[in-house]
């Protein structure tokens, strides 16, 4: 498949904007959240998305441009671009160092965990059709090809399928009422395998051994995702199974 990303320039921004419209404006309170307690579910959410960004923005600038063992000037780190798997550690460790503040007590949304998901799926169409976080020069028929002529492996694909069919069987379990409480941790746990196992595949700086910042991240990230599963012990149920 042939694309050029110079056409497409808007196209990143555009779908951004779209995904994160697709996670404010899908509510997660309305029905999982008691009344009195959506103040500050919305409170924690907005530290959330902070942290989030703050930690995208942190991530890509250390793994990709080495920071702070070399410089970046103020405008390469302003309008440079973002890590997912950085974002979702920002995110998640926000989250928890807020909750004994707003003395929080409930279990992780998993309505949140779905809508997530097809927001990162919409996020990485903008990064296929601009040409970034490309992967590895491939012989390939299922190769990419963007201007500069060279076949790449389609790993922002492969990416953006990932999330799109965990969305699927993330929203049936939530649904059903499945692992309630546990498909968000879940959901770190899966992505940071796969994120892990495809890094080889991208045309990322690699520190050392062959690995990239990135791959330690996604172990930190795994790491998070099995503490909050452990976090959510089911309770069980008055039939005797686990709810």
């Amino acid at each position: 498949m042939h694309i050029d990303e110079r056409a497409w320039g808007w196209v990143y921004q555009t779908t951004a904007g779209i995904a994160l419209l697709v996670a404010l404006l899908l509510p997660s309170a309305r029905s999982t959240v008691p009344p009195q307690l959506r103040r500050r579910y919305v409170a924690l959410q907005v530290i959330t998305l902070l942290g989030a960004i703050t930690g995208a923005k942190l991530a890509m600038l250390a793994c990709d441009l080495g920071w702070p063992g070399n410089s970046v000037d103020l405008d390469h780190a302003l309008f440079s671009g973002k890590s997912l798997v950085g974002g979702l550690l920002g995110g998640f460790l926000s989250a928890e160092l807020a909750k004994p503040f707003f003395a929080w007590r409930e279990p992780p949304n998993d309505w949140f965990a779905c809508k997530l998901m097809i927001s990162i799926a919409i996020g990485r169409l903008g990064c296929i059709l601009c040409g970034c976080c490309r992967g590895l020069p491939t012989t390939s028929r299922f190769a990419i090809v963007y201007s500069d002529g060279v076949p790449r492996l389609p790993v922002t694909t492969l990416e953006a399928t990932f999330h799109a069919l965990l969305f699927v069987g993330f929203w049936r379990w939530q649904r059903q009422k499945q692992l309630r409480g546990r498909l968000f941790g879940l959901y770190l746990v899966l992505y940071g395998v796969f994120r892990a196992a495809t890094e080889p595949l991208r045309e990322t700086p690699k520190l050392v051994a062959g690995y990239s910042g990135y791959q330690l991240l996604a172990v930190f990230l795994v790491a998070a995702g099995v503490w909050s599963l452990l976090r959510q012990v089911p309770e069980p149920a008055l039939d005797g199974t686990l709810v």
